[in-house]
């Protein structure tokens, strides 16, 4: 597990769709030219669900499963883990 400090923030659950694209942004900034990154974090993760970000658009937290809803997949979705992103951090919890 990697381990970082985050300053408090407050934390609210992803409500709207620009909260969605603002998610996606953040975790393809972490990613940039390198997608292994996000294997690294949570080995078989396939779906990164946003399920909360910080008021300021700082941080995001996703739930990782193992399968994927697309297009409407037979394989199980799993839940692998939790991960917060901020910036250019990431931790798992």
């Amino acid at each position: 597990m990697t381990t970082a400090t985050i300053q408090p923030t407050v934390m609210r659950p992803v409500a709207s769709t620009d909260d969605s694209f603002l998610a996606s942004q953040i975790l393809a900034t972490y990613v940039g030219d390198e997608p292994w990154k996000l294997e690294k974090l949570v080995p078989g993760g396939q779906s990164f669900v946003p399920v909360a970000i910080s008021s300021d658009g700082s941080a995001v937290e996703f739930d990782v499963f193992s399968g994927s809803n697309w297009p409407n997949s037979e394989s199980p979705k799993t839940f692998l883990a939790r991960l917060v992103l901020t910036g250019t951090e990431a931790t798992e919890e």
